[in-house]
């Protein structure tokens, strides 16, 4: 399946649908990186937070899939740093260290889901599709509230977008 660069019904261009797996283990992000490509996703991948970081400021992400034990950065410290730069790109957390306590944090901190390891692949598709859907109908409404505030179709809820706006 591969993903349309336009919203259906739209004539606005949205970029391809990449994927960034943040995952200090090598071999899952090897694993979900087939998986995604297999489903037509753009991958990027990032070996902890400080990477995902720099990755996130210089390319157009539409969903993270992060682990939550990390070396320098965790999905913790990564959340709280979406939630602020970026909060309208989704980031699921994926785990061998599942807890309520984790996962009740992790969804206080913005994370759109909470998986843990050994997960389903079938159901980190439809939790990525799912995500993915979400955000393309909040970049639909930012063009939307764009073009109605005489911004054409600039989008972006990044800061510096934002201080742009302003």
């Amino acid at each position: 399946m591969k993903h349309s660069p336009v919203l259906p019904g739209n004539d606005v261009w949205m970029p391809m649908n990449t994927i960034l797996i943040v995952d200090d283990e090598k071999n899952m992000r090897l694993v979900l990186s087939a998986m995604l490509k297999r489903e037509g996703y753009e991958v990027l991948e990032a070996a902890d937070g400080v990477e995902a970081k720099k990755i996130v400021k210089n390319s157009d992400v539409s969903v993270i899939v992060s682990d939550l034990k990390m070396p320098r950065l965790d999905g913790f410290g990564l959340l709280d740093w979406i939630a602020e730069e970026c909060p309208a790109v989704p980031v699921i957390i994926i785990t061998a260290h599942g807890t309520i306590a984790n996962a009740v944090e992790a969804v206080k901190k913005g994370a759109f889901d909470y998986i843990t390891k050994p997960f389903d692949q079938e159901d980190l598709k439809h939790i990525i599709g799912k995500a993915i859907s979400t955000k393309n109908l909040t970049d639909q409404e930012l063009v939307v509230s764009a073009r109605e505030a005489g911004r054409h179709e600039i989008i972006g809820t990044s800061a510096p977008m934002r201080r742009l706006y302003d």
